[in-house]
This record gives structure tokens, sequence and C-alpha cells, in this order.
């Protein structure tokens, strides 16, 4: 069963970029579209054309759509009509990701936070040693955020909040609460050759991904490297409107 996300709004792009009207990935599919009548009726001609050739049916519990703020109430309402889908609002979840307008905030990415409360809580009621521990944080507790990171940069405060998390699991709890911190996060993110215990720690994944993003922003041919280079020239410097990704590349 498809889920599809309907993002209802006129399509801005730049002289030369190459025109995005889809994301697709497995049966997770975003669509961009204008909430004119006829771009609406022609879309909902295509999914019709699709559900009968490919055999497939669209999920109207789990598809949405969300309209531009510039949309009417009777824009909506026909869009509702035509679709039946029923209208969502930013953030959403795509690819383990939630899409959002406007300034970070640290309720975006509360289901991080989440997720390792919720891992936390299965292994604290088990006995398990300072090094199982240590091999808890390494192997799973790092890799929960790492496709996050990947595309995201997230606010400091959300990654001290998952480093202390990990921090206190760690050093292990007394009746008390969590027993005291023998050294800092970050000197434990130390290789184990300068007296650390080679933890990764969030900062250095976040710059390499960093890294990562500007390579393919100057060696890639993929649509995105495309986009990103016909809006952001690579001698533009930081814009005042720049987005999130772009401010993030310069900074490295």
């Amino acid at each position: 069963m498809r889920r599809w996300q309907m993002a209802v709004s006129p399509i801005m792009h730049c002289r030369g970029a190459a025109f995005v009207s889809h994301l697709s990935f497995a049966d997770d599919v975003v669509i961009f579209a204008r909430e004119d009548r006829r771009s609406v009726v022609n879309l909902v001609r295509f999914l019709t054309l699709y559900q009968e050739g490919a055999g497939q049916r669209i999920n109207k519990q789990k598809s949405f759509f969300i309209a531009s703020r510039r949309c009417s109430a009777g824009q909506i309402r026909r869009i509702q009509h035509l679709k039946g889908f029923k209208q969502g609002s930013f953030p959403f979840s795509y690819l383990g990701c939630n899409l959002y307008v406007g300034h970070r905030k640290k309720e975006f990415l509360q289901f991080l936070v989440e997720k390792f409360i919720a891992k936390l809580a299965g292994w604290q009621k088990k006995f398990l040693s300072q090094d199982g521990r240590l091999i808890l944080i390494k192997h799973v507790l790092l890799a929960i955020p790492s496709h996050v990171l990947a595309v995201m940069d997230p606010l400091k405060g959300v990654i001290k909040r998952l480093e202390g998390l990990m921090a206190n699991f760690f050093c292990g709890q007394s009746e008390l609460g969590p027993k005291h911190h023998w050294c800092s996060w970050r000197n434990l993110c130390y290789p184990v050759n300068e007296n650390g215990l080679g933890v990764g720690s969030f900062e250095d994944i976040l710059g390499v991904f960093s890294c990562k993003l500007w390579w393919r922003f100057c060696n890639s041919t993929s649509l995105w490297a495309n986009y990103m280079r016909s809006s952001y020239p690579m001698d533009s410097g930081a814009q005042p409107k720049a987005s999130r990704v772009w401010r993030r590349m310069l900074a490295i």
C-alpha cells in the first residue's frame, strides 16, 4: 500500500535549475503541485491511471496534503473533495526525518530523544557491566541519529540532551539517580590511544556529513547537486535567506 503526501503550492525555482516535481523512495512518495483546479484534476487523473496500470492502491488513511498559506478555504475544500485525502501540516516525517518550514525547533527532533529513552528504558532493567553499556552506546545509540545528521544539523541543545542520556547510561544508576560522572563526555570521545574510550562524538559525525555534502555539491551530477549549484554559486558566500543546508556547508 503506497502512501502519498502532497505539498500544494506554486513551485519557485532558479533559472537553469532542475524542476523538482516529486520525491520518491520505495512506497513513500511526496508530490509537489500547484493548487489550481486544473493541476489538481490532472494529478488525480494521473494517480487513477497509475493505480489501474500498476495494480496498486493508494492508502488514503495514511495519505494527506499540505496546502500553501495562500490557499483559500474554498481551494482546500476542493482539493479534499477531489483527492479524498485529509489535510496535514508541517512538520511531517519522511524517510526518518521531520520536514519542516521555518526556523529549527527542538520539538522537531524530539523523536530522537524519545527513541533514546525507549532504548535505555529496556536496557536499564538489565544487569549490564560498564563494558556492555559502552558496546551498546557505540553500536546502537550512536547509529540511531546517523541518518538525521546526514541531512539536518540539529540544535546544540538536542545534541547535548542525547549525549547526556548516553553519559548517564554509561556511568550507571543508583537509588538516588545517575551516578557521579568521573570524566566529561567530550574526553570519552577521544580515541583509546589518547586516553579516551573511542565513543563517536555527534559533533564530529555532523562535521563529517557536512564535508560529504560539500563534496557532493562540488563534484556530484545528481539532481540535488545541480539544484544547489543553480541556487548558490560557489562564490556567493552567506546569504540572508540561504537554506540551512547551504549555511551548514559554508561553516566547514
